[in-house]
């Protein structure tokens, strides 16, 4: 009896031990198998990361804006943002660009972290704005916009021999420099306007004042008109009637530079009889519209009359024996004018 009993309880001290085997085993064989499947779902997870970033440079920027959360222990605002802007491409192509792809985002995680909104010190945008090269900005003055370099005798006076290859064309007033001998080529007449200038001719010529241009090659011409202009009563028809002129020349020597020089002043003594409408006022009102024709036209306007006036914009009494027609030594100082600013 006691042999029997002893092998009974060895029977059952046996299955017990199995019993126990077969429960452990089974348990492990499920925590391996819960293991592989998230190692799975990890693995998918990563693949699907690594096809994101592969579609374009903006979501490469993205994830390298995720690294920059992540350290800042917002990594489920990142999550949500790479995965907005997820476009999954074949499991092969993303496995195949891994390696590379991980070691670009690395690359462009420390270029964008270093000089942009990432880091935001004095440092890095010091850094960042030193690279920028600007151009040398030259401002523009009359020094170097200068047409022409004026020459002097040996007095200290200005050399008018840079009139040489010019010509002037206008009124009474431009009779004085050529018969001073100070200019060499002036056609122009007493009373002469911008409509007369089509029609009246020079003393001593047959050809019309206009036409003395005809032939000839000037590098230069000056045209003043503007003076027996002033007392007009429609200054619009004035600019228009000079613009014809201006075109005339044009057309005659294509490749002259054309300038327009302002009326002078007069005397005080002179404005007040206002003879014919002509003061100062009326000067000042038709330089005016003379500097608008030289706008109009893409000409040169030159005040010269600044250079003989006095402090109130008059012509000194001694500067004329009639308050108009200038003598030699005002006659040089304004073509001395005209010499520099030409």
């Amino acid at each position: 009896m006691k042999t029997t009993n002893h092998g009974i309880d060895f029977r059952i001290f046996t299955a017990v031990i199995f019993t126990i085997i077969m429960v452990v085993v089974f348990f492990t064989s499920c925590s391996t198998d819960t293991a592989t499947v998230k190692e799975n779902e990890s693995t998918a997870t990563d693949t699907d990361s690594v096809a994101t970033y592969t579609d374009s440079p903006v979501i490469e920027l993205i994830i390298s804006e995720t690294s920059v959360t992540e350290s800042s222990n917002a990594s489920t605002s990142a999550a949500s943002t790479t995965k907005i802007t997820t476009t999954k491409i074949p499991e092969t192509t993303a496995v195949k660009t891994t390696a590379a792809k991980r070691s670009t985002t690395e690359s462009k995680k420390e270029t964008f972290t270093s000089g942009t909104t990432a880091d935001n010190s004095d440092t890095s945008r010091k850094k960042l704005f030193d690279s920028i090269t600007l151009p040398d900005i030259i401002p523009t003055t009359e020094s170097t916009t200068k047409k022409s370099t004026v020459k002097y005798d040996s007095n200290g006076n200005v050399d008018l021999s840079c009139f040489d290859n010019c010509a002037f064309i206008g009124n009474s007033r431009l009779l004085a420099a050529g018969n001073y001998g100070l200019v060499k080529h002036v056609y122009a007449k007493v009373g002469l306007t911008v409509n007369t200038v089509f029609t009246e001719k020079c003393e001593g010529s047959s050809r019309c004042v206009i036409d003395e241009l005809d032939g000839k090659y000037y590098e230069k011409v000056f045209l003043m008109f503007g003076d027996n202009e002033c007392g007009w009563g429609s200054m619009d028809a004035f600019e228009k009637q000079y613009s014809k002129v201006v075109k005339a020349v044009h057309q005659k020597i294509p490749d002259a530079e054309i300038y327009l020089l302002s009326v002078l002043p007069i005397s005080k003594t002179k404005s007040d009889k206002n003879e014919f409408g002509c003061n100062i006022n009326s000067i000042r009102e038709c330089n005016k519209h003379i500097k608008n024709v030289a706008a109009t036209e893409k000409i040169s306007y030159i005040d010269a009359g600044q250079a003989i006036a006095d402090e109130n914009g008059y012509l000194p009494e001694d500067a004329s024996t009639d308050g108009c027609h200038l003598g030699k030594a005002y006659t040089r100082k304004w073509l001395e004018y005209v010499a520099i600013n030409m």
